[in-house]
């Protein structure tokens, strides 16, 4: 899967799980977690295969979200809110490819 390939299909998990967790969040339900943890429970395996990262766990995928949130915070200054789910798929495409990137350090 080409890079291009890898960014769309993440941040189309990304938006899917945004509308999802919006959805539960302001539905009047309580999912008693942050949209980090509610995406990896919901869609780990898919974002395995999206990432091509079968190794990848849960607490991986969190770690791997909350840093590209923060990330895309810090820059998304002067943009279009809805640009956000494309700047962190970019983020977590870059960081989950191979060991001893942003996960893996993360967790050691």
């Amino acid at each position: 899967m080409s890079r291009q390939e890898t960014n769309q299909a993440v941040q189309t998990l990304l938006e899917e799980n945004h509308i999802v967790f919006d959805m539960l969040s302001y539905g009047g339900g309580h999912p008693n977690m942050d949209y980090a943890d509610y995406v990896a429970y919901a869609s780990l395996a898919d974002f395995r295969r999206a990432l091509q990262r079968p190794d990848m766990t849960r607490c991986d995928l969190e770690v791997l979200l909350r840093r590209a949130y923060r990330h895309v915070d810090r820059r998304q200054a002067g943009r279009r809110r809805n640009d956000w789910t494309a700047f962190m798929a970019d983020y977590v495409a870059r960081n989950a490819e191979e060991p001893g990137t942003a996960v893996h350090s993360a967790l050691q």
